[in-house]
């Protein structure tokens, strides 16, 4: 067991230790402003403002970017999970109607069918706009 006095030794040696970490905190707090000043005095002598302000703009549009290529991943994992699902779907319905995997549909062809139809669709409202402006203009003339 310690005595008193052995115990006072400690709480002294401690207490000087303390002390010593302080100034020790103090003279590096000191050295941190003198460097900050330091910094500044070099940013406005050598105009490194412009590029502190670049540096910054860059890294905030890097963070948007980050930003906006995740909601695009989450968006990406969430249409392959679809995805996923529906073909889970496809192959239960298929295996439950005795369906083959190939039953014979040409999809490349409907695909292809599809985007003509739709295209035929463009090019009739194209000429119906047109036949709109022109009946506009027939009528603000009249």
């Amino acid at each position: 067991l310690q005595t008193l006095a052995d115990k006072d030794t400690t709480i002294r040696d401690l207490k000087q230790e303390l002390q010593l970490r302080r100034q020790h905190e103090a003279e590096k707090d000191n050295e941190i402003l003198k460097l900050k000043k330091l910094n500044n005095e070099y940013v406005k002598e050598y105009g490194l403002e412009e590029a502190e302000a670049e540096r910054k703009e860059a890294e905030d549009e890097a963070a948007i970017a980050k930003d906006d290529l995740r909601r695009k991943n989450d968006y990406i994992n969430t249409m392959n999970q679809k995805i996923e699902e529906l073909m889970s779907e496809n192959r239960y319905l298929r295996k439950r109607f005795n369906v083959g995997d190939d039953f014979g549909l040409d999809l490349e062809s409907i695909v292809l069918s599809d985007k003509e139809t739709l295209e035929q669709y463009k090019a009739r409202v194209r000429i119906l706009e047109m036949e709109n402006a022109y009946n506009q203009e027939e009528r603000t003339k009249l």
